[in-house]
């Protein structure tokens, strides 16, 4: 995101007082940033920063285990990797 202003397209409202930084990847529903994901051996790992309802997070669960399969086993690590992908990677 290479944006100087990222306000846009954070969760509104927004349940942090800090905006989103070093989010890593990131999970989106309906245009907006939503939450972040990481991949384990065991399957893709999400964290949702805001609740949108059942119907985004079931979509969100169908995404991470369609993902997974689609990865056939192999995990996918970041490049630059932030402390929430971490956390989520780590976390079994």
């Amino acid at each position: 995101m290479g944006w100087t202003h990222r306000d846009w397209f954070t969760v509104r409202p927004w349940p942090h007082p800090r905006p989103v930084r070093h989010i890593g990847p990131t999970v989106w529903w309906h245009g907006e940033l939503i939450g972040s994901w990481a991949s384990t051996p065991g399957g893709i790992r999400t964290h949702l920063l805001a609740d949108r309802g059942r119907q985004a997070a079931e979509a969100v669960e169908r995404a991470a285990a369609d993902l997974h399969a689609r990865l056939e086993g192999a995990t996918v690590v970041p490049a630059i990797r932030t402390p929430c992908e971490r956390h989520l990677s780590n976390t079994l």
